[in-house]
């Protein structure tokens, strides 16, 4: 048999409320009958009740909002982009929090240009120079074959397919 949470007096009627309290880490979980439910969040029903009501208005009021070009939250959702400029101060209580994650920290327009470009540049400069010395060796080892010179031709091999590897990594 299980005790009323309320009470502590034994209570055998069938346990239909359940509460879930999370306080930090601790969780408490509360199960009740109707009866013991009843009466003890009699009086809070109310203010429950209307604290439901509160956020329904809140969130439908959030829905209906529109911006000057008709969207709304919703449609910018579904695609995933933001409607017009005007947008941005439409709904600058909305984005700023997603516009401050998304930009690390920022809040305002911090360039296109991501902030390793210039290695990424250095970088995709450094490959096309290893495909520039391929090419170079590659002909260099048509011209020893030619010659039937096929010490140099293997050795040149060996050179473009280490540059190979290299460019593959």
């Amino acid at each position: 048999m299980d005790y009323c949470p309320f009470t502590g007096t034994p209570c055998s009627s069938p346990k239909v409320y359940h509460i879930t309290d999370i306080l930090g880490k601790e969780v408490k979980q509360m199960h009740f009958c109707q009866n013991c439910f009843l009466n003890q969040y009699k009086s809070k029903m109310h203010e429950v009740i209307s604290f439901i009501n509160c956020l329904i208005s809140e969130k439908e009021k959030l829905l209906s909002k529109k911006c000057k070009c008709g969207w709304g939250l919703e449609d910018m959702a579904k695609i995933e982009r933001i409607g017009c400029p005007e947008c941005y101060e439409t709904f600058k209580e909305e984005l700023m929090p997603m516009i401050h994650k998304c930009q690390n920290g920022e809040t305002h327009h911090i360039g296109k240009k991501p902030s390793n470009y210039e290695q990424l540049i250095e970088a995709k400069q450094q490959k096309l120079n290893v495909e520039e010395q391929i090419q170079t060796l590659r002909l260099k080892m048509a011209k020893a074959i030619e010659i039937e010179n096929y010490e140099v031709a293997g050795v040149l091999k060996k050179k473009i397919e280490e540059l190979q590897t290299k460019v593959n990594n």
